[in-house]
């Protein structure tokens, strides 16, 4: 099925999408000519030269508009509009892809962010198992005789007076 371009002596939305890519192509061949890059406009395609031709060079002389030229030459508009189509597909793809990249890459601060945290939490566990070890040691060895020995009884007891062979330990 063909594109509608002109309808009732109109352009259509997609007609102007296709003048107005003619048009940026050609401006841009020529703002290359102006950079002295000479064979710019003589190296656009056909629908592009047609256009210029017919349209921009000739039309003021011959009344040839821009709605002629969609109707008259149908399957360079065509082809434009394909052209339009497909970098608007190309667009909208690069878009996807920028905003698929801007994702990842939140993901992956997210991941940094969470593997931080992460190693943050073990080192913790880490270190409160330690202490926890530590903890049931210090609870499950019996008290030394030494100081068992040096406690008070009961009040109003004396301690038990140190031995001759506790007291060589000291020199």
């Amino acid at each position: 099925m063909a594109t509608v371009f002109v309808q009732n002596g109109v352009i259509t939305p997609d007609g102007q999408k296709v003048i107005g890519r003619l048009e940026a192509g050609i401006a841009e061949a020529m703002k290359l000519e102006e950079g002295q890059n000479a064979g710019a406009l003589n190296a656009i395609s056909g629908p592009f030269k047609h256009y210029l031709v017919n349209v921009k060079q000739m039309g003021p002389h011959t009344g040839f508009t821009p709605a002629q030229w969609l109707k008259d030459y149908g399957y360079g508009a065509q082809s434009i509009y394909d052209l339009v189509l497909a970098e608007e597909k190309q667009a909208a793809q690069d878009k996807l892809n920028e905003d698929t990249v801007a994702q990842q890459a939140g993901l992956a601060d997210k991941i940094g962010d969470l593997e931080k945290r992460l190693t943050e939490a073990l080192a913790t566990i880490d270190k409160q198992t330690a202490d926890m070890a530590a903890l049931q040691e210090a609870q499950a060895a019996p008290a030394s005789p030494k100081k068992a020995e040096k406690k008070p009884k009961a009040e109003g007891q004396a301690a038990p007076a140190e031995t001759d062979a506790e007291g060589d330990e000291d020199s």
